[in-house]
């Protein structure tokens, strides 16, 4: 149903994420009163899922409140042949670390960090921090390509690699998403 969700139960920290460990397809836009997928409505009933654990962050700020944030808002690690999907979500408040020092997996990945494939579409991903991907990062286990469609990616951060997407050694089809006022130093988007 709409409405804004955080990951970490009544205990949440940093890393606290909404962990996938099989294939599922997860839909937003519902109100309660449709009789089929077909009648929700992503942007009138709005699905969150947000990384500002606190929920004191400020919209367009890095820094300010950010480090009580969860470090990846999904972390999806089903097998590598099992598909997952997002459709009609919006993920902000990721905020992964910016330290290069550590795994790549703490470093990537502010709303999604997955070794899985993935498919999105009708999502928007916005306010997410990580120095690789700051939006999502696929990592190299997937097997299959990734799909991104009809997705908004604004006002994300990367400090390295990409504040939208990173794609490590995969295959990945963009079709029909939009790239606005992101900052990093390699591009919204990083093969």
């Amino acid at each position: 149903f709409q409405g804004a969700y955080y990951p970490g139960g009544l205990t949440p920290d940093t890393l606290s994420t909404f962990l996938i460990e099989k294939s599922l397809s997860l839909y937003g836009g519902f109100n309660g009163n449709e009789m089929s997928r077909d009648e929700r409505n992503w942007q009138m009933n709005p699905v969150i899922l947000s990384g500002d654990l606190a929920r004191n962050d400020v919209p367009g700020d890095f820094f300010q409140n950010k480090t009580d944030n969860a470090r990846h808002i999904v972390t999806v690690v089903a097998d590598s042949t099992d598909r997952v999907t997002f459709d009609g979500i919006t993920f902000t408040g990721g905020n992964a670390t910016d330290n290069g020092n550590l795994p790549v997996q703490m470093y990537s990945g502010g709303a999604i960090l997955t070794v899985s494939p993935i498919t999105v579409n009708f999502c928007r991903f916005n306010n997410n921090f990580a120095r690789t991907g700051g939006a999502v990062a696929v990592l190299p286990d997937s097997k299959m390509p990734c799909y991104f469609s009809n997705s908004l990616f604004e006002e994300n951060r990367g400090t390295s690699q990409s504040a939208g997407i990173f794609l490590s050694e995969q295959t990945g089809y963009i079709r029909n998403c939009s790239f606005n006022d992101n900052q990093t130093q390699r591009g919204a988007v990083y093969l």
